[in-house]
Order: structure tokens, then sequence, then C-alpha cells
């Protein structure tokens, strides 16, 4: 089953937003072959991972809807497809691959390879076709999703737009990017080739301007280095240097500083994500305790906010939970913290749902759980060895068999 992983992410990441409809979707057929590459051991463990508090969190998230008094139909059986998309997301953390050897590995990496070269192409494409104000990417009207994001006659004209590969939006662009860094980034440390697929990865989220993504790839791979680097002078030292990047940026001349630079105040994305829904919750929640069903809160224009209308503040998916489940939402968070109690799994996954509004989506269980099945296959294919190794030499040590000095494995 897990032959078919390369393929996985080559045939269904780039075009996972594509569809006849959201139902017949390449989400929805990657969902099944997620599934299916999981096996019956990583099936089993979507009713043994928290199983109690995932299945209550879920219950409530649909009474939760069927309380609002102008809920429709329609936003029951979306609560209900979140709630689906929920107990899987929170199923997946433990999973890894059932059979995964050095094969399969040198597949995948090949498959990212292809994918990172490929999109860092048709970035550059993009960006000369958009400096004359014309599209150039994947054909709009098949896009099942996220296409109220796509460029339209006017934008084309007089809006500066960025490149976003084969997806509808380069914040979108910079979470796939993020969640390809995430799924290697156990060999960074072991393998220049990874490193420099990382290296790629950050630059086609610099070409495409994703500011989110910018900011998350960094904070991750900060996290993930100092677990990866034995010195915390080197650490630190990274650590410095990144941030004079930031500021080498930030106080010169370019696209990138000019969304930094305006984001406090003026930056829509920044607004949207952050302060329009901190202003907006704390006048949610006592008029509204269980939340308002998605559709409905779009509805409400400038209700909570004098600068944002209501859809404007619906980008970031862990605000989400609460602008539509109200005080149930924060169980819902509860839940994500615990499920994920890796700290590089959870920063990940925090991150992804921060960076594009649809966080609980077929569409981001299958970008989730590929990531993680790959993530914890790498991590734990080394680490255990080496510590059969250190058992195996202490035990040996302890019963006076050892023949000569202590193992530098041991030092």
């Amino acid at each position: 089953m897990s032959v078919l992983l390369p393929s996985t992410f080559l045939f269904v990441l780039p075009f996972i937003q594509l569809g006849y409809s959201y139902y017949a979707s390449v989400s929805t057929a990657g969902a099944a072959l997620i599934l299916f590459i999981a096996g019956a051991s990583n099936f089993r463990t979507l009713w043994q991972q928290n199983l109690v508090f995932r299945s209550i969190a879920c219950l409530l998230m649909i009474l939760a809807t069927a309380s609002y008094g102008g809920a429709s139909g329609q936003d029951v059986l979306r609560t209900v497809r979140e709630a689906v998309a929920f107990f899987l997301v929170t199923g997946s953390a433990p999973w890894s691959l059932p059979i995964f050897n050095s094969r399969i590995l040198s597949r995948v990496l090949f498959a990212i390879w292809l994918f990172g070269l490929g999109t860092l192409l048709m970035v550059i494409v993009q960006t000369v076709y958009l400096r004359s104000h014309a599209y150039f990417g994947i054909p709009m009207e098949l896009f099942s999703q996220n296409t109220n994001t796509l460029p339209g006659e006017l934008a084309l004209l007089y809006s500066n737009l960025r490149p976003s590969g084969t997806f509808a939006e380069p914040s979108y662009l910079g979470g796939i990017c993020l969640s390809l860094i995430f799924a290697i980034s156990p060999l960074l440390k072991k393998r220049r080739s990874v490193q420099l697929l990382a290296a790629l990865l950050v630059v086609i989220v610099g070409i495409s301007r994703s500011l989110s993504g910018i900011l998350f790839i960094f904070l991750y791979l900060s996290i993930c280095m100092r677990g990866a680097l034995r010195s915390p002078a080197i650490f630190y030292g990274c650590v410095v240097s990144l941030f004079g990047i930031l500021l080498a940026v930030t106080l010169t001349d370019n696209p990138i500083s000019d969304r930094l630079l305006t984001g406090g105040d003026y930056d829509a994305s920044i607004m949207g994500r952050i302060f329009g829904p901190l202003e907006a919750i704390p006048k949610i929640l006592p008029q509204y305790p269980l939340g308002i069903p998605l559709a409905p809160f779009q509805d409400m224009g400038y209700s909570f906010s004098g600068d944002l209308a209501a859809a404007e503040m619906t980008h970031n998916g862990l605000f989400n939970l609460i602008i539509n489940y109200g005080f149930v939402g924060f169980l819902l968070v509860g839940v994500v913290l615990f499920s994920f109690r890796n700290t590089e799994v959870l920063v990940y996954v925090l991150a992804l749902s921060i960076q594009n509004g649809g966080f609980l989506t077929v569409d981001k269980f299958v970008i989730i759980a590929l990531s993680i099945m790959l993530h914890n296959s790498l991590r734990a294919s080394t680490p255990q060895r080496k510590r059969v190794d250190v058992l195996r030499e202490f035990q040996s040590y302890s019963l006076g068999r050892s023949t000569g000095p202590v193992s530098s494995s041991l030092r």
C-alpha cells in the first residue's frame, strides 16, 4: 500500500483543489486513497485516539449549529462534514506508514523534487504573466474550492497579484510547502539533498510572497532546528541570522517588505486572520454562546467590526472554531492540543489551521494525514535503532561481557 505514496504526492497534492464539485473532487478521491494507504493498523487508531473526547466534540459541533435559530439544512450538513473532518484529522496524529523502507523514501523524495521543480517553474512563469496583467495556470472552471480567491479581469488589471502555482491562492501554496517541509524535516540534519529540497520550497514561497507561508515556515524551521543542532551556539546563531535576514528584507524596498510594513493596520490578510477575529469574538460570545454558522456569519456584514466585513474575518481556521461554534470551539481547540502532543506536529497543525480558513475540510485532512504519516515514519526509523543499540551496549556492559571501552554511541 505504501508504494502508492509517491504517486499521491505527485497526482493528488498539486491538484487537490480541483474537481466538478466539493464531493466529486480530487480531495475526496485523495481522502479515500489516504485511508487505503494508512492501512488497518492506522485506521484502528481513529477509534482509540481520545475517542470519547473527539466523539463528544463532534456531537457538540452539530448541536451548536442546530441550535442556531437561522440555521438551514445546508448549515447543518456543512457542520456534519466538518465534524467528520475533525474526527479524521485529530485521529491521524499517531499515524505512520505500515510499510516503509529506503526504496519508498527515495521515491517519495523524488516525487517531492518533481513537485518542487515544477512549481518553481510555474510560479516564475506566472510572475511574468501577471506583470503583463494576464492569467497563466489551471483553467479557473476546474477549481471546486476557493474559487472566490481566483483573479477576475479587474483584479488582473488593477491588483498586485501574486503567483500561486496550481492552487487558487498564494497562502494555500505556502501551506503546501510548509506541509512538505514538515514531512521531510526528520531528515534535515542527515541529508544534504533534503536540505536543498527544503531550500527549494522556501524559495517557492518567497516568490509567491505569501507572508503567512514565510513566517510559519521560518517559525517551524526554528523549532525543528533547535532539536536537530547539537550545539546551542549554532542554533541561536541560526535564529539571529534568520531575524537578520527578516530585518534586511524589512528595511529594503521589495514586495515582501511592502506587506510587512503595512501589515499592522492595512494588510487585509493580517487584519482578516488576526485582528478582525480578535475584535469580533468578544462581541459574538455574549450574544451567541454556541456561535454562528459560517454562512449566516458571512451575511452579517459589519455587525462586529467597523473596518472588516464578517466574510473577511473567516481566514483563520482556529478562530473560526470559536466564531462558528462559540464556547464549544474552546473544547475543539483543547482536543486538537491534546491530540497533537508532539511539539513539532502541533506547531505544524496550528500553523496550517491559521494559514487558511478552511481547516476542517477534506483537502486539509489529506494534506495533514499525508504529511504526518511521512513525518512520523521518518522520525521513528532511525531513533528507534539508536535506542536499541544503546540498550544492547548497556546490557552487555552491565553483565560483564564488554571486552573493551564503552562504545562511542554512549559517550
